[in-house]
């Protein structure tokens, strides 16, 4: 069952991803250096490297709502792209 989470929260991000950069073209560099990881710990969050999501978490936004999780996406990569994420070690973006 881990599988098909796992499959399941990668399609649901592949489409956030795909939908940015419709839009976000001259993103995709950053969507492509930033590694989604599993977190228990964490609903959200990065450390500039990676992005750990909690599996979910993650379906649920995408079910519930695909606009929020898209804002959310999307807010994470704009930290990491201004390096906000190294006032702590990790910028969690539990909501």
């Amino acid at each position: 069952m881990d599988n098909e989470i796992d499959e399941l929260v990668s399609e649901s991000i592949s489409y956030i991803q795909n939908n940015l950069l419709m839009k976000f073209g001259f993103l995709a560099r950053a969507f492509q250096l930033l590694k989604i990881l599993s977190s228990e710990k964490y609903n959200i969050a990065s450390d500039g490297n990676n992005i750990y999501c909690n599996d979910r978490y993650i379906l649920k936004l995408f079910l519930d709502s695909t606009e929020y999780l898209t804002k959310q996406y999307l807010r994470i990569v704009f930290h990491c792209i201004f390096q906000h994420q190294f006032m702590n070690n990790h910028m969690d973006f539990n909501i």
